[in-house]
């Protein structure tokens, strides 16, 4: 489903499309180990408004349904960081945010710089993390059983982690370090 804004200068409302074959294709990609590097996903073509295109915009219009041609498979890197003609959604923010006053631009610029490394394979994710740690703690059999005090050990590196008091470069790059260093 995707909300379409009203265009501008019209009395028209917002609109709802629906795209469930696409997201169901996507969810069930998305839940395969390590998709955020290994697969790709259904995304629109173009992420900004094509006024020349749009024609469903105009008023009295009728709405158009799902265009195959507006969709392609991209990976989470090219969908985050961009490449070619497709600007990348980060690129898109980095603008934004350059582009109106605000305070906080330097620790929106941080969490961007974290998320493009993820999607670029540079950081690992939350659930390789996870597995990462899981598969090298000292009392894992290679069994697929989480011992209790597996779990024990995992939350509270997890909660060092998201305190500061302990580093964790692989997951959260320079982001976080900084804070444990001061």
């Amino acid at each position: 489903m995707r909300f379409k804004p009203p265009p501008l200068n019209s009395n028209i409302g917002w609109r709802v499309e629906f795209r469930s074959l696409d997201m169901q294709e996507n969810m069930a990609r998305a839940q395969k180990r390590d998709a955020v590097r290994s697969e790709k996903f259904y995304f629109r073509k173009s992420v900004v408004p094509d006024d020349d295109k749009d024609d469903d915009d105009k008023e009295g219009a009728e709405p158009r349904g799902p265009h195959d041609h507006e969709y392609t498979e991209m990976s989470v890197d090219t969908i985050i960081n961009g490449k070619g003609e497709f600007p990348g959604l980060i690129p898109l923010v980095k603008m934004y945010v350059n582009s109106i006053e605000i305070d906080t631009r330097c620790s929106i610029m941080l969490y961007l710089a974290l998320i493009s490394k993820r999607a670029l394979g540079e950081l690992m994710t939350g659930a390789r993390w996870i597995r990462h740690y899981l598969t090298s703690h000292p009392l894992y059999k290679e069994d697929s059983v989480v011992s209790e005090e597996m779990t024990y050990d995992l939350i509270k590196r997890m909660i060092e982690i998201s305190k500061g008091t302990v580093p964790c470069p692989d997951l959260t790059g320079k982001l976080l370090a900084k804070q444990v260093d001061s």
